[in-house]
């Protein structure tokens, strides 16, 4: 019988029955399940057996090792792969990393704040979040812990555009002008307190599924774009962790030319000068240079030692 013809006692009956199923179906999803810590860990651990193409653009780094922690959202249908962009930064930047994965909570429930918390007795130099909602979902104690870490003079690093986290961005002061160290890439420096934000194309992974995957990308891969986006991520945590390289190196090819516009017939017969400031008196540096694009492998430049003096 349609419900339309049910009287109306039969109706309400039907339409509670319906809501208590809908209700009983969405309840997983409204709180972190638990699981036990080794479960936990388990899922949050960086350890691969392989490594994909990579610079080490900081790895070592002069600077020393880097506390990260890396907030990463998941949902209840995916696991694997959430932590990739964390594996990645790492195999590039000089990183000591833990990972916190959160779904409406964090993942692990009871298990998983009480690792968070652990972990937090000791601030790190920087929180990675992605999506920037991320944090949004941690509980609000354990919340306003990393926050005032950040407050007191850490950093944070988000995604930027759509995925970075409004609330946030609109408490930070925005820098006039961006520091030497991160300028010239797709990244945004702002202050929070004592604390330093920056926006930046985190686990932009250049993979072929992407819209903007050109033909050349299905020809010769992705490794050279995602170098590059992975290089302004790893530049964003130094920056934002109060770590940036102390030594500027800059490369000029002459002819107030944009790199990126030289033919390639146009390459040989022209020459790179490059530059350096901030380096210690009486230090000689070694500089490496490696030429990498991406329809072939890279090749790597003998290395040249430098004079003693702070700047060339």
């Amino acid at each position: 019988m349609p419900a339309s013809q049910l009287p109306a006692s039969q109706r309400l009956h039907r339409f509670c029955a319906v809501t208590l199923i809908l209700a009983a179906c969405a309840a997983p999803a409204m709180a972190a399940t638990e699981y036990p810590l080794e479960v936990v860990e388990l899922h949050s651990s960086l350890e691969v057996p392989f490594e994909t193409p990579h610079t080490d653009w900081a790895a070592p780094y002069a600077g020393g090792r880097i506390r990260v922690m890396f907030i990463t959202g998941k949902n209840h249908t995916t696991m694997l792969g959430v932590t990739r962009y964390a594996v990645e930064t790492r195999q590039r930047f000089d990183i000591e990393a833990d990972v916190v994965m959160v779904e409406s909570g964090v993942f692990g429930g009871s298990a998983g704040e009480e690792r968070l918390k652990r972990l937090l007795a000791r601030p790190y130099d920087c929180y990675v979040v992605k999506p920037g909602d991320a944090i949004d979902r941690v509980a609000p104690e354990l919340r306003q812990i990393i926050m005032g870490h950040v407050r007191d003079g850490a950093g944070m690093v988000m995604p930027s555009g759509k995925d970075a986290n409004k609330k946030i961005i609109a408490e930070a002061e925005p820098l006039e002008s961006l520091p030497e160290s991160v300028s010239g890439r797709p990244i945004q420096a702002f202050t929070l307190g004592q604390g330093r934000l920056a926006t930046a194309p985190i686990d932009r992974g250049w993979n072929l599924g992407e819209p903007d995957a050109t033909p050349e990308d299905r020809i010769f891969g992705v490794d050279f774009k995602r170098d590059l986006s992975y290089e302004a991520t790893g530049r964003a945590i130094l920056w934002a962790a109060g770590r940036a390289p102390k030594v500027q190196v800059s490369a000029d090819v002459g002819g107030n030319v944009d790199p990126e516009s030289i033919a390639r017939r146009e390459l040989a017969g022209r020459r790179i000068k490059v530059s350096w400031t901030g380096s210690k008196p009486g230090r000689a540096l070694e500089l490496r240079a490696r030429f990498m694009r991406q329809s072939r492998d890279s090749a790597i430049l003998k290395p040249l030692s430098t004079s003693n003096s702070a700047e060339g």
